[in-house]
């Protein structure tokens, strides 16, 4: 077997069942005895052991199989599932994506992290467990009283008898099943029955509502001859000879219902996989595919302007027409991904954290099938994970800070994601202390970015967002809340989005991010700038206005335009664009641009159209192409690159807003 061939798709569906058994360990962390949980977690280490078995990666399968034994007392009653476990358990699914991560490197496995697979080991050793002593089946006396008021008495009693004797091997049952039947009544039983599974007997009994009482004891080794008794054949032969029929139809009434309620109870209570037809796509061959469209399209467009003059066309054109639509649609679609995707790494990222700083955190998600363009999933996942990991190291108070503020123990962070139009919100929000806008105020002056005299508070909490800003002298190795910031926003800004804060003091903070739904087909301005065309993606774009050469100012090197009383530094594009012996037209257009906290005017010499723009990305030349998002083809044929405002105004030393407006006072008024 080519294992270059499978290696992608055994890293992938291994690392989908790592997510599985990771929010179902976080399951088990609040509810131990969550059946379906633990049979998931089994069923996913399970399946990690025989896939990397197949691939033949062994250190793999040995660390999955560590867990699998353990995890199969669990399910049998002989081993139990507490908080050192699932930490346990954790820390070997961490060396099995070390193991992938190393594969993905270097195409082979690294050393395995002995300590890690010793855990589950020496917990066996500290609690006296002997595998192979508890192997061994053994005879035992099972004794089980209902309760007085219990309705139904035979019904149910038949129901614990099949239950128990899934277990083991049942010798003998007092009374049988049939005298059960025919005295219509069953106080008691006494069940003797070859099993190694007490625990899990023990578990069901205890748990059943209508159990009064119970004892297990061991009467002695196995018989070395079984005589096996089929407690649901026994059932069913019971209920074919009992007479009147009517008292065994409560039997399989309850034989029914009960599992059927449990087994929604668990479903409801336990994140396992989602079944739906699906098949593994390659992203290359989305693109491709969709380029295939964008090039459709364009034929299309060229299609109806020949086929304008010539009616007996009209009709197929108009077909053609909405089929390309819908295809264009459809390819769109592929191409959109659920928040789940991201969102599914955070529980424990966020209960590791908490750990490690000693708080007590819950992490509430709502809307993760909101659905975004994959392109910006895939860059999305760190700004969101440095403002859950700020939440927790300076959000969120230690406990005893909580109690004194009247909080509960555990602080709450929520993450919610939802659609409005075609931008999608993420908000990331949480209920401790909150953001101290006079601290930040007096750092911001302090360094310069804002003036003393500033009262807008929303001005004031974005400074946390400049580079470097702090207001804690203590630096974590997690985060700082305003440490790094700064990178969120240019990362969120590079993917067409925003974000802002709002924040409470003593109540909690609120980050709101905005993104576009997809990268792929924008809204876009279609700009002349001499003789060439651009467009600029309108997520950039604030207003439009109409200006005359004749009312630009200079203040030392810098072009302003009073705009509304406000002073805004311009440039012209065909000077960006490096055109040579450029002549600005009588009549001007300016674009006002969103370039970081501040505001740039665009000089261009017409602005043409808004439409969608299909994005193209370009695959060669990417040092000639750094300052423009990609390419698009218009319905003409002609190709026109897309500006990535950004990147084209990063180099202008624009002086502040606030020295320009000291400098143009100087100025004459226009005549």
């Amino acid at each position: 077997m080519d294992q270059k061939t499978y290696l992608p798709v055994f890293i992938e569906e291994t690392k989908e069942n790592i997510q599985l058994m990771s929010e179902n360990l976080l399951l088990l962390e609040q509810h131990p005895d969550n059946l379906d949980a633990i049979n998931t977690v089994f069923r996913a280490i399970h399946t990690i052991k025989g896939m990397s078995a197949t691939m033949g990666y062994e250190k793999i399968s040995q660390i999955a199989h560590e867990a699998e034994n353990y995890l199969d007392w669990v399910r049998d009653g002989k081993a139990i599932v507490d908080e050192q476990v699932i930490n346990a358990l954790f820390e070997l699914a961490d060396e099995i994506e070390e193991q992938l991560n190393s594969l993905s490197a270097t195409g082979e496995t690294k050393e395995t992290d002995s300590r890690r697979l010793a855990v589950l080991s020496r917990f066996r050793q500290d609690n006296g467990f002997d595998e192979e002593e508890e192997l061994k089946p053994a005879l035992y006396s099972i004794r089980v009283t209902l309760d007085p008021d219990c309705m139904l008495k035979v019904a149910r009693m038949l129901t614990i008898y099949k239950q128990v004797g899934t277990y083991g091997e049942v010798q003998q049952v007092v009374p049988t099943v049939a005298e059960m039947v025919d005295a219509q009544t069953a106080d008691n039983m006494e069940c003797t029955m070859v099993t190694d599974k007490t625990n899990a007997i023990r578990h069901f009994l205890a748990t059943h509502g209508d159990v009064a009482e119970f004892s297990i004891d061991r009467k002695g080794p196995a018989p070395s001859v079984s005589h096996e008794v089929d407690a649901g054949q026994q059932v069913a032969e019971a209920a074919d000879s009992a007479e009147p029929v009517e008292q065994v139809e409560p039997v399989q009434q309850v034989q029914q219902a009960e599992p059927q309620h449990n087994a929604q109870a668990n479903a409801a209570e336990s994140p396992t996989a989602r079944h739906s037809p699906s098949i593994r796509i390659d992203t290359e061959k989305l693109d491709r595919l969709l380029n295939l469209v964008s090039e459709l399209v364009i034929n299309k467009t060229s299609i109806q302007q020949q086929a304008s003059d010539v009616p007996e066309m009209s009709e197929g054109v108009e077909h053609l027409n909405r089929l390309t639509a819908d295809l264009q649609e459809t390819v769109m679609q592929m191409r959109m991904i659920p928040l789940e995707t991201v969102f599914n790494r955070f529980p424990r990222m966020v209960r590791d954290t908490a750990r490690s700083l000693s708080k007590s955190v819950a992490l509430e998600v709502s809307g993760a099938a909101t659905e975004l363009d994959r392109t910006i999933i895939d860059d999305i996942a760190d700004p969101l994970v440095h403002l859950l990991r700020n939440a927790i190291d300076h959000g969120i108070e230690p406990a005893d800070r909580r109690e004194q503020a009247g909080k509960p123990e555990t602080g709450v962070i929520k993450l919610q994601a939802y659609q409005t139009g075609n931008r999608v919100i993420i908000e990331v929000a949480d209920d401790g202390a909150g953001i101290d806008a006079e601290l930040v105020k007096r750092h911001a002056v302090a360094r310069g970015l804002i003036a003393a005299d500033e009262q807008d508070r929303r001005t004031i909490l974005n400074c946390i967002f400049s580079t470097g800003f702090s207001t804690t002298g203590q630096v974590t190795d997690l985060s700082g809340r305003g440490v790094g910031l700064d990178v969120v926003k240019s990362s969120i800004e590079n993917l067409g989005g925003e974000v802002e804060v709002n924040s409470t003091l003593g109540k909690g903070t609120l980050f709101r991010i905005s993104l576009p739904l997809t990268l792929a087909i924008i809204q876009g301005m279609l700009v002349q700038c001499s003789e060439d065309l651009f467009v600029i993606p309108v997520s950039y774009i604030l207003e439009t206005e109409i200006i005359y050469p004749e009312e630009i100012k200079m203040v030392g090197q810098q072009r302003i335009y009073m705009l509304r009383g406000k002073v805004l530094p311009i440039v012209y594009l065909a000077e960006l664009m490096g055109v040579e012996d450029y002549t600005p037209p009588e009549e001007l257009s300016m674009v006002v641009a969103r370039h970081g906290e501040r505001q740039v005017g665009l000089l261009v010499d017409d602005l043409i159209s808004q439409q969608e723009i299909v994005i193209k990305n370009v695959a060669w030349g990417q040092e000639l192409f750094r300052d423009f998002l990609g390419t698009t083809i218009l319905g003409d044929g002609s190709v026109v690159l897309i500006i990535d405002v950004n990147n084209l105004l990063a180099p202008l030393k624009i002086k502040e807003v606030d020295k320009l407006g000291q400098s143009v006072r100087s100025l004459p008024a226009r005549q």
